[in-house]
């Protein structure tokens, strides 16, 4: 059971999806252009006809012919992806007046859609849209049932009825005759092959629809069905489905995935030859007079329960193109149209079945955020060269460029991780091969040191789609925090402002646990070495109170003369100390790795990746460089003052003076031996 767990997770990390808490940036904008309420619809119909100024001349007879023929029109001219999506997820009646009136095209688009998984026929979904069609009536049933694909029928009949020649009949014993139906007159028996009632009754209701509105086609359907060979109509059937699935977006799994990644150095350059070439061009003049109004308001309004979360750079950008009216509606439309589409091969990618609509909004969420984020890395966060760039690039694309932009950063933190020893030593395998489900479980061994927080936060930066942890300001341990229950939710990536956030994040992370590191490689006493089984935030307190006792930052374990020791320090001894050590702590300049992590950041455009004494030499040079470096430098200056204050406070009250102890070994002064962990 729990290795089955194991492996549902696993897929559900390689898909992105299920596995975090997500804050919706783009939710308001998602059910503007992704769905389609059958109210509303409904309502849209009747203020077309109601603009017809002759309307109310009209008889009662005239005016429910005219509201059928418009109400036909419109919804025949919708979009076929929310229009499926909002039949299946509505059961009203409202829902029967749309079925009744779908095109041909589109009733067979959507069975296209809707009953095959990986080539397999789905009889579940494909008895119920018979079964929405037969509360119609007989004759809905068999028209739309007639209007499908001879391979489609027969393969559906095939799966739900056996038929039996009367000869054939004669041969059966008893029992089985008498669980047999027949046609008028006996000119032909059929068995009903599944069990479900619900299945039954709609497969009767079909059957005799049949009977009653042509019979011949009853009887020729049921005999080519038992002779026919089904494997063989099966597969003529997700032939022609699948074709017309492709048209929609919805195309072969390893076709859609290889679509979402660079694949030569040549296709690399191309993109950023093309990309010079937009930013080189001038930039639309707005135009004088006063523009029409494109977006609905919803379509830009953000819901987030943290103000203090920066607005996604896509709202700026399309409110950007709506007021100065540098859009037409149609390019409006286009740019919906190639979401959707976008959308569709994503799903393709991550193996989801078109109906998984949940699904389905936390990859158009992404989406989404991916665009936003690479317009406003791409643009240096100019709306008007961003304006240049969105009718050029398709949101493929863009997502094509965040994927190659964090596979470098993703494989330098990879690699110190590994360094370090706090992954397996496969981990910079997995993360070069892009195994996003093995990522995530093999983050999993870092709980222990890092905590849920940071180890989230880690989680989030190597998610196929990258993630932020809402709201995280300190890196100060919540575990004896008030508000430890507390949810953690993330947040895509969809600013720069973001992107950088999450960096500095994650390369303090990184430098506190070299430093952890480097104090501990540097002490050979079993004491120390066994302190590696501690969490960061206890080696950090304890490394921290040896610098307020003796000097030197060491992570070595606390016994009851330790801590006697630590408890008689004046406060304005450990004061100096501290602010000594402040002084004197390294800079991120000193380091090599992380020096190189913060160029790779400091180019996003660029496509050579930079070797770390080329990252260490032209740092300065860098304005983007330097600002990483300063908020990583004022980050570990702001956690060390917050650990030294938790240890004053730990200084004055004997109830939390375990917390200087090992995690392992809180209440005896003998360490017990054990096999060293990471780091």
């Amino acid at each position: 059971m729990n290795q089955t767990l194991k492996t549902s997770l696993i897929s559900s990390y390689d898909k992105g999806i299920h596995t975090f808490r997500i804050r919706s940036f783009f939710q308001n904008l998602r059910t503007q252009i992704d769905q389609l309420n059958l109210r509303v619809l409904k309502e849209q119909e009747l203020r077309l006809i109601q603009q017809n100024p002759h309307w109310a001349e009209l008889s009662f007879e005239e005016q429910q012919s005219a509201l059928t023929q418009v109400q036909r029109h419109h919804i025949q001219s919708l979009p076929l992806y929310p229009l499926y999506q909002a039949l299946i997820e509505d059961d009203s009646e409202d829902s029967l007046e749309v079925l009744s009136a779908l095109s041909d095209d589109q009733f067979k688009q959507m069975i296209d859609l809707d009953i095959w998984q990986d080539g397999e026929l789905i009889l579940e979904h494909s008895v119920k849209w018979l079964a929405r069609y037969a509360t119609l009536s007989s004759k809905e049933l068999v028209e739309r049932f007639m209007s499908l694909d001879q391979e489609h029928q027969l393969t559906i009949i095939g799966e739900l009825v056996k038929g039996y020649s009367p000869e054939e009949v004669e041969h059966l014993d008893e029992i089985k005759k008498n669980s047999l139906l027949s046609f008028p007159r006996d000119a032909y028996f059929y068995e009903i092959l599944p069990q479900d009632d619900k299945i039954v009754t709609t497969t009767i209701d079909l059957i005799e629809a049949l009977q009653e509105h042509n019979m011949e086609y009853a009887l020729s359907l049921l005999s080519h069905t038992t002779w026919l060979s089904a494997l063989e109509n099966k597969e003529l059937a997700w032939q022609f489905s699948r074709a017309r699935r492709e048209e929609l977006g919805f195309i072969p799994q390893h076709r859609a995935q290889k679509s979402f990644v660079f694949h030569s150095p040549r296709e690399i350059t191309d993109f950023y030859t093309h990309l010079s070439q937009l930013l080189a061009s001038s930039a639309p003049s707005p135009p004088s007079a006063q523009s029409i109004s494109i977006l609905p308001t919803a379509a830009t309004s953000v819901d987030l329960s943290d103000s203090s979360t920066p607005t996604p750079f896509l709202f700026a950008l399309l409110q950007y193109l709506d007021t100065y009216g540098l859009w037409q509606r149609a390019e409006y439309q286009s740019l919906i149209d190639d979401w959707l589409m976008c959308a569709n091969h994503l799903a393709s990618a991550s193996g989801l079945h078109p109906s998984k609509l949940t699904d389905r909004d936390f990859l158009f969420e992404h989406i989404l955020a991916a665009q936003s984020l690479a317009l406003d890395l791409l643009s240096s966060h100019d709306t008007p060269t961003a304006s240049r760039l969105i009718t050029q690039l398709s949101c493929k694309t863009l997502m094509k460029y965040i994927t190659h932009m964090l596979h470098p950063l993703r494989a330098q933190v990879a690699t110190i991780l590994t360094n370090l020893g706090l992954v397996q030593a496969n981990f910079r395998f997995l993360v070069e091969s892009v195994r996003y489900g093995m990522i995530q479980d093999s983050l999993e061994c870092c709980l222990d040191f890092y905590g849920l927080e940071h180890t989230e936060r880690l989680k989030g930066f190597f998610n196929r789609f990258p993630l932020q942890v809402e709201g995280s300001e300190s890196f100060l341990h919540r575990q004896f925090a008030s508000h430890k229950h507390k949810a953690l939710y993330h947040i895509p990536l969809s600013t720069a402002a973001a992107f950088r956030q999450l960096m500095a994040e994650i390369i303090t992370l990184l430098r506190m646990t070299k430093l952890v590191h480097t104090a501990s490689i540097h002490t050979a006493s079993h004491d120390q070495q066994n302190s590696h089984r501690a969490s960061l935030d206890s080696l950090w307190l304890r490394s921290l109170a040896n610098v307020l006792m003796d000097g030197a930052f060491i992570p070595r374990r606390f016994q009851a003369s330790l801590i006697q020791k630590f408890i008689s320090l004046e406060r304005g001894v450990m004061q100096a100390r501290f602010e000594k050590f402040c002084a004197e702590l390294p800079s991120v300049t000193t380091d090599v790795d992380l020096m190189a992590l913060i160029q790779h950041m400091a180019s996003p455009i660029q496509s050579n990746p930079v070797s770390p004494n080329q990252a260490q030499a032209v740092a300065n040079e860098s304005s983007f460089s330097s600002l990483i470096l300063e908020i990583v430098d004022q980050r570990t200056h702001k956690i060390l003052k917050e650990y030294y204050h938790w240890l004053c406070e730990i200084q004055g009250d004997p109830q939390t003076h375990h917390l200087l102890l090992p995690r392992e070994s809180t209440t005896s002064d003998e360490s017990t031996p054990s096999t060293p962990a990471p780091p």
